[in-house]
Formats: structure tokens, sequence, C-alpha cells
């Protein structure tokens, strides 16, 4: 049997902010992918970031995937932007690629690490 771990990364409405209060806080800029030696980060995505940057699977996504693409393809950050908590997660043996929001992923081998 397969069990598959969801990524997680949640946007601060979570938290009962909107994302426009999200931003205006101490949330950094994300980067592109998940730094290294991190296994949890905070960040704001800007409305316009991830709009070209290379992402790939479907929930969970690689660690080196583009982290507002991956956000904003998964429904959790829209045009507007917002900050997202994005946890590091075992990698897999593959991962599949889809179109979501308006979003598309790629499909990519095995990774060692997730998000």
């Amino acid at each position: 049997m397969v069990v598959t771990t969801w990524f997680i990364i949640s946007v601060a409405m979570f938290l009962g902010e909107s994302a426009e209060q999200a931003n205006a806080q101490s949330n950094p800029q994300c980067t592109q992918s998940m730094p290294q030696g991190l296994e949890t980060y905070q960040c704001s995505c800007a409305p316009d970031q991830g709009s070209t940057a290379p992402f790939w699977g479907n929930g969970p996504y690689t660690a080196d995937s583009d982290l507002c693409s991956a956000a904003r393809h998964a429904g959790i950050v829209g045009e507007h932007g917002g900050a997202i908590k994005v946890l590091r997660l075992q990698g897999l043996h593959s991962y599949w690629g889809s179109s979501s929001n308006g979003w598309t992923s790629q499909s990519w081998d095995s990774y060692s690490s997730s998000i």
C-alpha cells in the first residue's frame, strides 16, 4: 500500500489575517525554492511572483520547485499574493504533473525531499 504525504502550505488567512495584512508583516519575500537546511519556511508571495518559474508535482511538490508557483497551483495563494508556510517532507519516488487553478506543473522522477 502506498501512502502519500501531502505537502503542507498555508496562507495567513488560516490564521485569521488577510493576504494583505500578512504581506505587510515581517515575512520575507519568498525565495524561488525551499532554502537548504530548513525544515519550515515562512515567506510572502508577491502578486506577480511565480509566473514563469518551474515546479514539479501536484502536492506534494519537489523541494526545488518554485514556492509561489506551487502555492498558486494548489490554490493557496491567489492573484493578490499572500503569506505561506512551507514544510519540508520526505521525498517521493515520482511526482505527477497536473493543471490546477490556471497553473500547470510538470512530472518528475524521484527527488530527495518534498514540500
